[in-house]
């Protein structure tokens, strides 16, 4: 499975991913660091990619367009 992080998820997780035999891009090594929320999601999809992110945005806009893609995980920690 191939994953995008958003600026706001740590590249230790893309390592974990790829240690479970996946692949990742993180949007600060792509050049979409300051890109718009529409705009990853286009990039995810044109890529085949799942979104990782803690933006609740994310779900909102993927449930608004209707798009069967890209999926988002919305990734939230609680200490």
């Amino acid at each position: 499975m191939k994953f995008l992080l958003n600026m706001n998820v740590p590249r230790a997780l893309g390592q974990s991913l790829v240690s479970a035999g996946h692949e990742y891009r993180h949007v600060g090594d792509i050049g979409t660091a300051q890109a718009s929320d529409v705009a990853i999601m286009e990039e995810a999809k044109a890529n085949h990619e799942v979104i990782v992110t803690h933006d609740l945005d994310y779900g909102h806009l993927l449930a608004f367009s209707s798009a069967p893609s890209p999926s988002v995980i919305i990734f939230s920690l609680r200490n």
